[in-house]
């Protein structure tokens, strides 16, 4: 089967806050279902280490990446984190996207890929699709 990555929603916010709402996406069964994050916090060198959670569809989502540039010299933080999750039966729902810290801005993008391996390792179902 070949692979297939679809984007299911992309948007942003400019409002302040600790939570932030995708629209409702609907993920096929056992598809791997990556949402990417990027965090703004206009405050020089800010602390962007903070947990930051990812809720929705009925997936158990991990974060299996992130990076966090603190340019000292400017006004900004920014955070990019990328959690990934699989589900034999996914919901039609938003996905929630919170960290313990008020955040300036928030941009995201939820991508379902498709034909990946399906196969539960180290207690991750889908782990074998981001190895692949």
């Amino acid at each position: 089967m070949a692979i297939v990555a679809s984007s299911l929603t992309s948007s942003q916010s400019t409002v302040n806050g600790t939570a932030f709402t995708t629209a409702a996406v609907n993920p096929a069964a056992s598809s791997l279902v990556l949402v990417f994050v990027h965090f703004v916090q206009n405050v020089a060198g800010a602390y962007m280490d903070g947990a930051i959670t990812c809720v929705g569809n009925t997936i158990t989502y991990i974060p299996i990446a992130t990076a966090v540039h603190n340019n000292w010299d400017t006004t900004v933080s920014h955070r990019l984190v990328c959690f990934a999750g699989m589900s034999a039966t996914p919901t039609n729902t938003t996905i929630v996207l919170t960290t313990n810290l008020t955040m300036t801005a928030a941009a995201w993008g939820v991508i379902e890929v498709t034909g990946v391996d399906t196969t539960t390792q180290k207690g991750f179902k889908g782990y074998g699709a981001i190895r692949q």
